[in-house]
């Protein structure tokens, strides 16, 4: 499919495209450029000054910007990183994590930590947030669940959405009243 065929699509078709296009991404391609990720992110101005980091945990099945690679280095940087877990209602929390934390795999194929301080959205300096696709204006495309829609309201930290060159749309998404745009995007190629 072309890039003019995607301009006119409703969400949920560019969702499907979208996850299309990455499923189709050799699984050791996508580690390489999520290190490439990881370190434009590692080197920025917006990291130095942070201190409580979150960050959501990815899922090699999707194909996504790959976080495990990352979480070490962020504590090697003394960073205090927090990951989500989800409760009833699509509500997320948010607990700390640490080199002895156990994980269990949640409702939704995600890893969850199962020990950890929860924190408030308040206390977070920097939110990465998964994503399917960015537009232009920088609004992500999400899973379609609303679990970040709803957090990203209630947090003043920067919001960072990582995803490869490929998931970047040309044209900005349709938007709803509950979406909100990103305060960056980092690809392989850097922050845009």
């Amino acid at each position: 499919m072309g890039e003019s065929d995607t301009t006119k699509m409703s969400k949920e078709e560019l969702r499907t495209h979208y996850l299309a296009v990455r499923k189709s991404m050799d699984p050791a391609v996508c580690r390489s450029k999520s290190k490439s990720i990881h370190d434009h992110f590692l080197q920025s101005e917006v990291l130095s000054s942070a201190q409580m980091i979150h960050m959501y945990l990815s899922i090699p099945e999707r194909n996504e910007v790959d976080t495990a690679l990352l979480l070490p280095r962020l504590f090697s940087l003394g960073k205090t990183v927090a990951v989500p877990c989800i409760r009833p209602g699509h509500q997320l929390i948010h607990k700390i994590v640490s080199n002895n934390t156990t994980y269990k795999t949640g409702k939704w194929g995600v890893s969850e930590p199962l020990n950890g301080d929860v924190v408030q959205p308040d206390d977070l300096d920097i939110v990465l947030v998964p994503m399917v696709a960015g537009d232009c204006k920088h609004q992500r495309l999400g899973y379609g669940k609303g679990f970040y829609d709803r957090f990203l309201e209630n947090t003043k930290a920067v919001h960072i959405g990582f995803l490869f060159d490929a998931s970047l749309h040309p044209e900005p998404f349709p938007v709803e009243e509950h979406d909100h745009p990103l305060d960056y995007f980092i690809t392989e190629s850097g922050f845009c």
